[in-house]
């Protein structure tokens, strides 16, 4: 495919003509990251924090045509095919990636899919497996955390399957850290 404006809006989401607003803010925020990308990702982030929801493909391609060159077109296109990949595997995380925090609780680390990324390489512990730990590893496991160990001397009780959602009642007796797997 040749790099073009119309081919860097069609990887993004090639079933529509709309983009939605999560995707381009994650589509600039690794934009902003590449050496000569960083006037083109200013302005696609203003465009998808002005914009509620979805923002016209159009509106896309009028910004990269003014603010880019032929040359970039392809680092620009390869970016696109990153992002569309991660917000397919990371698509549940994209409004918390996106989102700006408030001014009070600014640690200086801005939220991304790199870190996300660095997070499902990592072991993370769980102890309890109750009804907020229940809670807890769905969370996990949604997030794209591959391993999880679990902790939890306590068994699975019929009186707390309503509550405790990853168990069943064939699993009754047994440890809830090995009923949860």
């Amino acid at each position: 495919m040749a790099a073009s404006p119309q081919s860097i809006v069609q990887t993004l989401n090639p079933s529509s003509t709309n983009i939605s607003t999560q995707l381009l803010g994650l589509f600039a925020s690794m934009l902003s990251s590449q050496k000569d990308s960083e006037t083109v990702a200013s302005k696609l982030t203003e465009l998808a924090e002005e914009a509620e929801g979805q923002v016209p493909s159009s509106d896309i391609v009028s910004i990269l045509e003014e603010s880019c060159d032929q040359k970039s077109y392809q680092d620009i296109l390869s970016t696109a095919k990153i992002a569309a990949k991660r917000s397919k595997n990371y698509h549940s995380m994209l409004p918390f990636l996106t989102r700006t925090g408030h001014e009070d609780f600014n640690s200086g680390m801005e939220p991304s899919l790199n870190n996300v990324e660095e997070l499902a390489k990592k072991v993370v512990l769980c102890v309890g497996a109750g009804g907020l730990g229940c809670e807890i590893l769905k969370n996990l496991a949604l997030s794209g955390i591959k391993n999880i160990v679990v902790i939890d001397l306590d068994t699975i009780d019929l009186s707390n399957l309503n509550r405790q959602f990853l168990f069943r009642k064939k699993r009754c007796r047994q440890g809830q850290s090995s009923g949860c797997c």
